[in-house]
């Protein structure tokens, strides 16, 4: 759930998928490029931060089978919505409706997502549904530019509105001079309301979501699949040993051309540049194909030289630095050749950024000069999404970078006073800056930390052969003329060739051309954690009627047993259980807890702990799980507030003696004569969530409602138009009493012979809280002497005791001879709608709680 304007948003993900493909058989959940076709809709679906439920809704056990493997909801099609005939809307409408029935809650969005466009990433979902919810549009369709002409898929983007092409239009298309879109089946969002009431994707104010053209594949065919297979498999392997080695064979010459480039530029800085834009070229080999809005990282940026040519290719790029004053300088360069970055000044140390949040991180300079490069290499790890790649330049383990440093400044040095001496320089006030570099490690040292990090080292590569002039931070002199300072370079690389000549292995601080392929590193994060998820011991205590889909989530997390709601059969089984899970049939006492000793979390399909032995549970350490204080779910269960209604109308009309008079064939209509509710006094205690309700019902029936709560505010008595009075008020006013508070220490025994003799003569009183919360044996004397006209519950005192015997129990006993008395088995919640979603939601916190 998200927040827009202060309104909260729902918003589901329907993934459609039908058993009965006919070009490629079976294609949904057939092999591509290493996993199941419909796997990389689900997984990027769930790396959205706004879709709240991810449905997948298919005629195929076998394609849910599958899906269920990737943590996902699923819902069979019923047999109408399985055929050729039956639409796509269609199946996504009923999958809706369902999924609000399950997931008990309304949504204000839905998204279909076709598993046939598996290159669709979920950055592409968020940005599009951003889009759709941020303005006024109430739909939105993904599109790239048209490659040719097809009317049926081919739209305008007209005042930044989709509009669809006539076929009389295309002819014209070239000379209205507008660009052509079309779908290309990635994501179809829309409101609700307009999927609901007009059956289609595309309102009226629909918008579009360009995406790349690379990113259109919508498969169909064998030739769809080869192709997306291909591109799937170049952006896995890309980065992998012998598939770059035309740049292995060719490095020396990327490196010879950036020298003949640097001998002409004009300029000691576009000699970096263009080594940067021949790293660029190799980059693009490791990361695959591009995809639009792919989030760049380039710790320690300095100008951006390299993130230039990212943002360049559709990069999201972030440049990050210490300081101010460089990034400055970065934003001017990037704003002059039209490109954008983001800009932040902080320490790569501690980076503000989220976890999994890059797709790349990259390094055009090296990381020696971090103190901590363990550190260094852990937050950027940290920030890498899963998939994502590092590209880390490490010196050789042979090179020494303080040494080339030393030469570097020895060269300009010796060139200052060589050149000052011919009047071809002037002095300035600068000096060489010292080393910043700390260490020495070599590529091999930073691959290890990488693969203690989880990392795959996928691959290591060549880029700089030899160290540059950049080594120094500032030349110590200004040269008067361009030539000469062309001269100084060519110098320097005349004076680097005669000492790999005369010493070609035995000076660390030059690097040799052999020495290359250690000089970058390439890592990729693992996109699923390589290691064995832990499997729980769960005890299904609800038994045999729990939902099947709380069973199956149950099931993914564990190994589960399932037991009848049988006091002996539970403390049978609960010694070597981790979690149980339970509603109201049991009860978890001292005895019981010493018997489980693996015992972590017990979760209870219920509001009500009365049967649990809270405090010493938690003295053990063990986590109890409730509906208790689940104020937004259980607004939606009304269950048992309906049944207390159903017994304010049962006890007043005498239904239950009546329909027993019936089944005797008797028809004594005057016997049972009741009252009417209109105009009676309806005294509420407690009202909270099922008190609200029986107040709205008491209104919509005529009732004078009145209320006792201290723990609420007036206003909310206001809200209910319910009159609030204090506990003695009520007891004296009301004409039908119904009881909503919960147990505890102060409210056991509350109702007694003393508070009945407080109470309005031949008034009504209804329980459906607990049963201690009123005193039986004095219950039973108010009802024989009249003072109490009758009582109705759904429960007792001690239930949980009673097995399959309850005998002599004084109000059971009471109630078997009259007819003003109704005792139900604590069915208040047990209706079908109501058991799906308490147990559905109790086992998700369970699932949330593991997962953390």
């Amino acid at each position: 759930m998200i927040k827009a304007q202060g309104k909260k948003i729902n918003i589901i993900g329907i993934i459609p998928a039908r058993g009965g493909s006919k070009g490629i058989p079976k294609k949904n959940i057939k092999s591509l490029a290493g996993q199941p076709l419909i796997a990389y809709t689900i997984i990027e679906a769930q790396k959205s931060k706004l879709i709240a439920d991810i449905i997948v809704s298919s005629d195929s056990q076998e394609i849910l089978n599958v899906a269920r493997k990737y943590n996902v909801q699923t819902l069979k099609r019923p047999d109408y919505l399985a055929t050729d005939s039956a639409s796509s809307i269609d199946a996504v409408i009923h999958a809706v409706k369902e999924a609000e029935k399950i997931n008990h809650r309304s949504y204000d969005y839905v998204i279909m997502l076709q598993p046939t466009t598996p290159l669709r990433k979920h950055y592409d979902i968020d940005r599009s549904l951003e889009k759709l919810i941020t303005s006024e549009a109430d739909s939105i369709i993904s599109v790239v530019k048209s490659p040719g002409i097809n009317p049926e898929w081919m739209k305008y983007i007209i005042g930044g509105k989709l509009v669809d092409i006539e076929s009389g239009q295309i002819e014209n298309a070239p000379r209205q001079k507008k660009e052509i879109y079309i779908r290309n089946g990635a994501i179809y969002a829309v409101k609700k309301e307009i999927l609901i009431n007009r059956k289609t994707f595309k309102g009226d104010n629909c918008l579009p979501y360009i995406m790349p053209f690379e990113q259109w594949i919508n498969i169909d065919n064998i030739s769809d699949w080869e192709k997306a297979e291909k591109i799937l498999l170049k952006h896995e392997n890309s980065y992998k040993k012998g598939s770059v080695k035309e740049f292995d064979d060719s490095w020396k010459e990327q490196i010879h051309e950036t020298r003949q480039n640097y001998y002409t530029s004009g300029h000691p800085s576009n000699q970096i540049m263009m080594s940067f834009k021949n790293q660029w070229q190799v980059y693009k080999l490791f990361i695959g194909p591009i995809m639009s809005g792919m989030k760049v990282l380039e710790p320690g940026s300095g100008r951006g030289s390299i993130s230039c040519y990212f943002a360049a290719n559709g990069f999201d790029c972030y440049l990050l630095d210490t300081s101010q004053e460089v990034l400055e300088v970065a934003k001017s360069i990037f704003n002059e050749n039209n490109l954008k970055a983001n800009y932040i000044c902080d320490d790569a140390l501690n980076m503000p950024f989220q976890a999994s949040y890059f797709d790349v991180i990259v390094h055009c300079g090296l990381l020696e000069h971090f103190e901590d490069y363990q550190k260094a290499l852990g937050e950027q790890y940290r920030v890498l999404a899963p998939g994502g790649i590092i590209i880390a330049n490490i010196v050789p383990e042979k090179f020494s970078i303080q040494k080339a440093f030393k030469f570097v400044n020895d060269f300009l040095a010796f060139s200052y006073k060589f050149l000052s001496q011919l009047k071809l320089v002037k002095k300035v006030n600068k000096t060489p800056k010292k080393s910043i570099y700390r260490s020495n490690h070599g590529s091999q040292v930073y691959a290890d930390v990488l693969k203690d990090l989880g990392a795959k080292i996928e691959y290591q590569a060549g880029i700089f052969p030899v160290p540059s002039l950049s080594y120094s931070p500032q030349f110590p002199f200004s040269i008067m003329s361009p030539r000469i300072e062309r001269f100084l370079v060519w110098l320097w690389y005349r004076v680097l060739d005669i000492r790999r000549l005369i010493w070609p292995d035995r000076h660390p601080w030059m690097c040799s051309e052999k020495w290359g392929q250690h000089i970058l590193v390439v890592a990729r994060k693992p996109k699923l954690i390589a290691y064995k998820k832990k499997r729980y011991s769960i005890l299904n205590a609800i038994g045999p009627t729990i939902t099947p889909q709380a069973k199956e989530i149950l099931s993914n997390l564990g190994d589960l047993k399932t037991i009848d709601q049988n006091q002996s059969e539970l403390e049978k089984e609960i010694a070597n259980t981790e979690i149980l899970v339970m509603q109201l049939g049991v009860k978890v006492d001292k005895k019981t807890i010493d018997l489980a000793k693996n015992l972590k979390i017990i979760a209870v399909a219920a509001t009500g702990l009365d049967h649990i032995d809270t405090d010493y549970v938690e003295s053990k350490g063990i986590k109890i799980i409730s509906l208790k204080n689940e104020t937004e779910f259980l607004s939606t269960i009304t269950s048992t507030a309906e049944l207390a209604f159903g017994l304010i109308i049962d006890l007043l009309r005498f239904n239950y003696e009546a329909f027993q008079s019936v089944k005797n064939y008797l028809w004594q209509r005057e016997k049972f004569r009741g009252h009417s509710l209109r105009g009676q006094t309806l005294g509420i205690l407690g009202l909270g969530r099922l008190g609200k309700m029986m107040a709205r019902y008491g209104n919509a029936f005529k009732m004078n409602v009145m209320a006792c709560d201290p723990y609420i505010e007036d206003n909310e008595f206001k809200k209910s138009n319910a009159k609030k009075v204090n506990f003695q008020e009520l007891l004296e006013r009301s004409d039908i009493l119904t009881i909503h508070i919960h147990l505890n220490n102060g409210t056991e025994n509350l109702f007694n012979q003393k508070i009945f003799d407080q109470m309005k003569n031949n008034s009504y009183l209804i329980n459906t809280s607990r049963g201690k919360i009123v005193n039986e044996k004095e219950l039973v004397k108010a009802l024989e002497s009249k003072k109490i006209a009758g009582y109705a519950t759904d429960n007792l005192a001690d239930e949980q005791s009673f097995a399959q015997n309850f005998s002599n129990h004084p109000l059971v006993e009471y109630a078997k001879n009259n007819n003003n008395c109704l005792i139900l088995p604590h069915t208040g919640g047990t209706t079908y709608e109501s058991r799906q979603a308490t147990d559905i939601f109790i086992a998700k916190k369970i699932s949330e709680i593991l997962n953390q």
